[in-house]
């Protein structure tokens, strides 16, 4: 084995540094100084490159949070129904009773066509309520009757009248084929026996409005009684057509009981 060739150092002089007056130790403080310093600023550097900066984030309103509302806990508005005002139905007028005759004739020879004499008329806003033939004499009739009177009457009708009708022998049960009837809501006021076409006979009438007549009304009669064989006239007054109080009469007709009799069927009716 060779080993390499053995190098020679030279001996190098000592360099010989001017001292420039600072000792040794002040120039190894001001060294160690000068290493603190750099390894100061590394330190804050270091730390200040690894430093994360906190952003601070804008404070948030809390929320807000909804109560719970319950379904019972709500209350729902009572509305106030108004009170309607009863309402007054307010009553009719009352009935003033006017009593009234025909005036006074002749019977004749008691035959139907004298009863043409008399006609039976109420007063303005007045109505039928009651009639009967009456005898003055024994040689005279008239007709007596009642009417009631209202203010809230009317108005009147214009004249109306039952179909001709034979008169035969002009004796009394010839008038049963004669009906004087009123439409509704309305009663009678006037009427008279006129004659018609030759040997005909007819009732001509009047009919009144009457605020609230009822339709309920009531039919009567008159008794039946003695229908003389020669039909005399005056028999008649055997009969009083008359409605109850506070109803007047709408409708009437003589009628023959069995063939030897005879009586009036009326209707009356009153107000609602």
């Amino acid at each position: 084995m060779q080993y390499p060739q053995q190098i020679q150092f030279q001996p190098v002089s000592p360099v010989v540094t001017t001292d420039t007056g600072m000792s040794t130790g002040k120039k190894l403080g001001i060294l160690l100084l000068v290493i603190i310093v750099v390894v100061a600023f590394g330190v804050a550097l270091n730390s200040g490159s690894t430093t994360t900066t906190e952003t601070k984030m804008p404070e948030t309103t809390p929320a807000t949070k909804t109560p719970e509302i319950k379904t019972s806990d709500i209350k729902t508005p009572t509305t106030k129904t108004p009170e309607i005002p009863e309402v007054k139905t307010l009553a009719s007028p009352p009935f003033t009773a006017i009593s009234k005759t025909t005036p006074t004739d002749t019977q004749g020879n008691v035959k139907i066509y004298f009863l043409d004499r008399h006609n039976v008329d109420c007063p303005a806003k007045s109505a039928l309520s009651q009639f009967a033939l009456g005898r003055p004499t024994t040689e005279t009739i008239n007709y007596m009757y009642t009417c009631q009177e209202a203010t809230d009457l009317g108005p009147t009708e214009p004249i109306l009248s039952t179909p001709d009708s034979d008169m035969g022998n002009a004796q009394l049960e010839y008038l049963d084929r004669q009906n004087v009837s009123c439409p509704a809501g309305k009663a009678l006021s006037k009427f008279r026996l006129i004659g018609g076409a030759p040997g005909n006979i007819k009732y001509e009438y009047r009919c009144i409005t009457v605020p609230k007549l009822s339709t309920s009304c009531e039919t009567k009669t008159t008794g039946a009684n003695e229908l003389p064989a020669d039909g005399n006239i005056v028999y008649l007054d055997r009969h009083n057509v008359i409605c109850p109080t506070n109803k007047l009469l709408t409708q009437f007709g003589l009628k023959r009981v069995g063939t030897n009799q005879i009586q009036y069927t009326y209707t009356c009716c009153g107000r609602t």
